[in-house]
């Protein structure tokens, strides 16, 4: 795939990815090799691993966390699609759908599910507005810089997407100023008159304006096309929905786990140190608390029957009453291993996520298999399941290629973005669209005294260009 003096540093540079991150590898042997168009393709497939009661369970939480966003019919349609494909892109963080990773995941997912009216996106709203993600703003190019523009002011960068308080006329007349020097200032405008509606404007929670946001720049972002509509939920929302209205009393195992000793210490002594879930210096057991006086999320630690601060100042009874008290009031959100677990351990959700999860969501659900249901130590299949980091929507700047943005698409895209994404999603490869992106993920995985010059040297552009598969990118716009 490569010449020989980039082969060798490009297979370095996977080689220390895969050791971080076995699965991910696993994936790519299995799956690299079908195009980007037929691997997304292949999760709109019917797909079943629940009993009917909790599948049941499962879609009326969406359902009714649908609703009050979306309104009643839309919501019985994401319900409907839910029980009849049976999964969710959970890689993404709550934020607008600007962010070229989840951008490009969101789309292809949604062009390989046309037979579905909503594509069930369950993002990450624990995610804090200053992640490099970018949850708090907008993303696109402009000429040869890369735009941030923002919807929530800078003294909330340290919350969490899911306790931010909405953003209001305020916010938007700041909007404004930031953009009416730049150049595209007039295209904006359609944009800020989405923002402006009394639907937005009329939410109390960020988390909820995003979910609507989200659900109108899908529509434009090929606006000829047919696709399923996007339903961004926080995950956190549906797991503590599901906590609320199935395990607070009724001895489920999720139930025992939250509240009885036994089962609950076997989670305390074998979740220990798995991402998204906590360890001695960091993380929070089972739930983050959320003060109201400043909402920077908080961790909590296990001290007999009580969630415990680490300055002693935060105590929470593990009883029904006060989860069901904490979890209505907003106090209390679950973390991302109990969510994630909840999703697809308990409800056996199919959980498309990024090369993270892919690896820490296998090895929680290979423990919890394994310690509370005395079942092999087998790997689960349907955790082994990238829905993120691959790229397949680009735009060409100055020459160069860039991974594009949501807003790109929508202020410079042209009669032949639509065909040009349909042909680097048909002859582009997992493997290949991965690839491009390991220079990005090698930061992300490897602490700085691991990294070496000569892999660091390596980008995007290098990996495209070497290893024979820049030609098959078609550019879905151009500045």
């Amino acid at each position: 795939m490569f010449s020989k003096t980039r082969k060798s540093a490009a297979d370095e540079l996977a080689e220390k990815i895969w050791a971080k991150r076995p699965i991910l590898k696993n994936i790519i042997d299995k799956f690299g090799n079908l195009s980007l168009a037929e691997y997304y393709a292949g999760f709109a497939k019917p797909y079943k691993t629940a009993d009917d009661h909790l599948k049941r369970e499962f879609a009326g939480a969406v359902f009714r966390i649908s609703r009050p966003l979306f309104g009643p019919a839309a919501a019985a349609e994401i319900q409907e699609d839910v029980l009849s494909h049976y999964y969710a892109l959970t890689a993404d963080h709550h934020g607008p759908l600007t962010h070229p990773f989840f951008l490009s995941s969101a789309l292809l997912a949604a062009a390989g599910g046309r037979g579905q009216k909503n594509l069930l996106v369950l993002s990450t709203g624990s995610i804090s507005l200053n992640n490099s993600s970018h949850p708090r703003g907008l993303l696109y190019h402009s000429q040869d810089k890369l735009i941030k523009l923002n919807l929530v002011s800078a003294k909330h960068h340290m919350q969490s997407v899911y306790s931010t308080p909405a953003f209001g006329e305020r916010e938007l007349a700041g909007l404004d100023r930031e953009t009416k020097n730049l150049p595209e200032h007039r295209e904006l405008d359609q944009l800020k008159q989405i923002l402006q509606t009394t639907a937005i404007l009329g939410q109390k929670r960020f988390g909820s304006q995003i979910s609507l946001l989200n659900r109108q720049l899908g529509k434009m972002f090929f606006p000829e096309q047919t696709l399923p509509q996007l339903a961004y939920i926080e995950l956190e929302l549906v797991a503590a929905d599901l906590i609320l209205h199935h395990h607070l009393n009724s001895g489920t195992l999720i139930h025992q786990i939250i509240f009885e000793e036994e089962q609950r210490k076997k989670f305390y002594q074998n979740f220990q140190g798995i991402p998204g879930s906590f360890d001695k210096d960091s993380g929070t057991f089972l739930f983050w608390f959320l003060p109201k006086e400043h909402p920077v999320r908080v961790g909590l630690r296990l001290e007999n029957n009580y969630l415990i601060s680490a300055d002693k100042k935060v105590k929470i009874e593990l009883s029904a009453d006060k989860i069901k008290d904490a979890l209505s009031s907003g106090e209390l959100m679950p973390n991302t291993i109990l969510s994630l677990l909840l999703l697809s351990a308990y409800y056996g959700v199919k959980a498309l996520g990024g090369f993270n999860q892919t690896t820490y969501l296998t090895d929680a659900q290979t423990v919890y298999n394994k310690i509370f249901l005395d079942q092999p130590a087998d790997l689960p299949e349907h955790t082994q399941t990238l829905g993120a980091e691959v790229t397949a929507l680009y735009a060409q700047i100055n020459g160069r290629l860039e991974p594009a943005t949501g807003l790109d698409l929508i202020l410079y895209s042209n009669s032949a973005s639509w065909d040009n994404f349909q042909q680097t999603s048909n002859t582009l490869t997992l493997k290949e669209a991965l690839w491009g992106n390991l220079p990005l993920i090698y930061p992300a995985l490897c602490p700085a005294a691991e990294r070496t010059l000569r892999l660091n040297a390596i980008t995007s552009a290098d990996i495209l260009q070497a290893g024979g598969f820049r030609s098959k990118i078609q550019p879905v716009v151009k500045l």
